[in-house]
């Protein structure tokens, strides 16, 4: 059936982007067509040309949708973890929202089958090295809130924590016989517990009021990012 144009317009580009995260992810960037994407949403290709003239324009906007996307969601799973603010449940409930995403992970890992040409535009670069960036300054801001052991190396636990991330979103594909991620991230929580929290205990609540800081000035980010893309 083919959606109404009577729906409003956040609701006809959010249904859009939404079947354009599944799409991308099944056929990959360069194998999808304009019209594979309006049939999954539903809306007449017309409606589609109408928000975004060309495929890459339409993947240059997912790419800022599902950001955004994941840090409401991450900030409210946080929210709602009476532990949310200590890392180890922080990490878990990044890793764990990753996975829930096939686009996401994409964009993570940096899936050449999903992204294809997309990945030579020089903003791709950027946005990798901004997210490890960023992912730096949330540890150092953490370990200053008195929610990581102020002895710990930063350098070396961020280098370590992306690497196993990336294990996390990829061990799949190698192997199928792996214990449920849940119980995985379980036994990892209670090592980064020993490793990172403080002996006094964490600050569970500067830990939240962390990663509200940083998920603003990823908003602020992900605005000037999105400016200099439409310029």
């Amino acid at each position: 059936m083919i959606l109404e144009i009577s729906q409003s317009h956040d609701e006809i580009e959010e249904r859009i982007l939404e079947a354009s995260a599944q799409v991308f992810a099944h056929y990959g960037y360069d194998k999808t067509k304009m019209g594979d994407i309006a049939r999954e949403a539903r809306i007449a290709k017309s409606t589609l040309y109408l928000r975004w003239k060309t495929k890459e324009d339409l993947f240059g906007a997912l790419i800022w949708y599902e950001a955004r996307q994941f840090t409401y969601q991450w900030l409210a799973r946080v929210e709602a973890d009476p532990l949310g603010g200590t890392f180890p449940h922080l990490y878990r409930h990044a890793v764990l929202l990753m996975r829930e995403s096939a686009f996401v992970m994409a964009l993570i890992t940096r899936d050449r089958r999903v992204l294809g040409n997309f990945l030579k535009r020089p903003e791709m670069d950027g946005l990798i090295e901004q997210r490890l960036s960023m992912s730096r300054l949330f540890l150092a801001r953490l370990q200053a809130a008195g929610v990581i052991r102020a002895d710990v190396n930063i350098e070396a636990v961020g280098f370590l924590l992306n690497s196993m991330q990336y294990g996390f979103l990829k061990l799949d594909e190698i192997t199928k016989e792996n214990p449920p991620i849940e119980d995985a991230l379980d036994i990892l929580v209670e090592m980064l517990n020993r490793l990172l929290t403080p002996e006094d205990g964490s600050n569970n609540e500067a830990g939240k009021e962390v990663i509200k800081e940083i998920m603003a000035e990823i908003h602020a980010f992900l605005d000037a990012f999105e400016n200099r893309s439409d310029a």
